[in-house]
């Protein structure tokens, strides 16, 4: 590798190093001056390193690239891969935001660190166009979440979340790379994206195809656990109860949006060539997904929960965009994940303050909540109309996008072969609906005793609060722009 090429896969990953840098500047200050720190320089620190890493993003997607592959291929520099990075980083801002006055998390600078490494594993897998890569990403991000779902050690359910978190994330983790070690084994050694493509491609013609099904069972399960599709989703509900709530909003966002980075990147190219074959797989999986999580979340009455099994749901509907393959399908899921960041980190905001200002996770808690805090409670009734898809929020064109991507595909015979999926995924959004107004009724409607006396908040939460809201709003008013990136990031796959 000459001088100039190390050079430029040092600017392609510059975001990273950043981000890299920062987050052992954190630590070292943790180490060094824990006692006599102030109170929120860590949160300070990685804001501002998450902020200037984003303005690098910027610069790249905005002045564009010399050529997309860095170190030797291993790394694939393009706007699909930008784009990602910018949810990562903003859900990163956001979940620090909301973790400035959480007791337990404010002062400690391992949090922010260990935050701030699982951002840097999240950016790799996005970047990753090498099998090697991809792997290394994944389980930096994933044993950071792990030690990060259990943070809070007094905590009984933290702890247990922690370690039910690793165990089912150890198990995926082992049967994805024995899928992608039998891949690396049947395409004669390579670990390239592009030459395992070409590979698998010659696999294809010759009807060698039994030995690829099993690897993509395998690697299915691998991604199915990342994103939290059914029947991968057990660890789901019991992690996002017991882990301290900025951590579960992060966990539902960023972690969720880079296992669907991942998903889409090596479905596409790698195993392009056999889209016939996993194209229903997803499909199923989807219906199967966003079925399942809504009506389980009808059946909750913890508030952590019926988001948990949202989040399921949620997922089902993403898969749809990664289903509907070409640049419809995935410029949809490009959209509905910049809505779904924005409106998740909303909904486990308001769940935090809930929680501090009564003690109780439960939903029927939250009564009298228009009353105590109005501005919360407006908070709260964008997250649940947006999830649920009403306009004029973010997630109502994020919904009609995917549905119009699985309508608008065709199969080699010029079939329009997802047209069901769409109809499944209009009805689930209008069972979905339901337990979001049942909330909603809950905050606006239902009396609570003490509810004359104000709700106080932390700046912290008002500011994520605001940005958030004004984000839904502004992506329900104005899709264009954001589809229109979307659309720019999902032409790489297709030119």
């Amino acid at each position: 590798m000459t001088g100039e090429q190390l050079l430029y896969g040092l600017w392609a990953i510059f975001p990273e190093v950043v981000l890299l840098l920062v987050g052992l500047l954190v630590i070292s200050i943790d180490l060094i001056r824990r006692r006599r720190a102030n109170a929120r320089l860590f949160g300070y620190l990685t804001i501002g390193g998450a902020t200037l890493a984003l303005v690098v993003v910027g610069y790249q997607m905005i002045n564009g690239l010399p050529e997309p592959y860095a170190f030797s291929g291993m790394v694939r520099l393009d706007m699909f891969s930008q784009m990602f990075n910018v949810l990562f980083l903003i859900a990163l801002i956001l979940a620090v935001f909301i973790s400035l006055d959480v007791k337990g998390l404010k002062t400690n600078g391992e949090f922010y660190g260990l935050m701030i490494f699982s951002t840097v594993g999240m950016g790799f897998m996005a970047l990753a166009n090498n099998i090697v890569m991809l792997y290394v990403g994944l389980e930096t991000t994933s044993i950071v979440l792990y030690m990060l779902a259990g943070f809070i050690r007094e905590s009984r359910v933290s702890t247990e979340a922690g370690i039910k978190y690793f165990l089912f994330g150890a198990f995926t983790s082992t049967v994805l790379l024995y899928g992608l070690s039998l891949l690396f084994g049947f395409t004669g050694g390579k670990t390239n994206y592009g030459e395992i493509m070409l590979a698998v491609q010659h696999l294809a013609a010759g009807q060698e195809t039994l030995p690829l099904m099993v690897v993509l069972v395998l690697i299915t399960v691998g991604f199915g656990f990342k994103v939290a599709a059914v029947p991968f989703h057990m660890w789901t509900p019991d992690v996002y109860e017991g882990a301290p709530t900025p951590i579960t909003a992060f966990i539902s966002v960023a972690s969720k949006a880079a296992g669907f980075a991942v998903f889409i990147r090596f479905f596409l190219i790698v195993l392009g060539p056999l889209q016939e074959q996993w194209i229903g797989l997803v499909a199923i999986l989807a219906a199967v997904t966003m079925t399942l999580g809504n009506l389980v979340a009808l059946q909750q009455r913890n508030f952590k929960r019926m988001l948990a099994y949202s989040s399921i749901a949620q997922a089902g509907y993403i898969l749809i965009g990664v289903a509907a393959v070409g640049e419809l399908g995935t410029a949809a899921v490009l959209f509905y994940l910049s809505a779904y960041v924005l409106t998740n980190i909303t909904a486990f905001a308001v769940a935090e303050i809930a929680t501090n200002a009564t003690g109780s996770e439960l939903i029927k808690d939250m009564a009298g909540l228009s009353r105590r805090a109005p501005g919360i409670a407006f908070a709260l009734l964008a997250a649940m109309l947006s999830l649920a898809g009403v306009p004029p929020l973010a997630g109502f064109f994020a919904k009609f996008y995917i549905f119009q991507a699985a309508i608008g595909y065709t199969n080699p015979l010029g079939q329009h072969a997802l047209i069901w999926l769409a109809i499944v995924g209009v009805l689930n959004s209008i069972v979905a609906l339901y337990y979001y107004l049942v909330v909603l009724k809950v905050a606006y409607v239902d009396r609570a005793e003490g509810e004359d006396v104000p709700l106080h908040t932390s700046g912290g939460f008002k500011f994520a609060l605001f940005v958030t809201v004004a984000g839904m709003l502004i992506m329900g008013v104005f899709a264009t722009p954001v589809y229109n990136l979307s659309t720019l990031a999902a032409q790489v796959f297709t030119h």
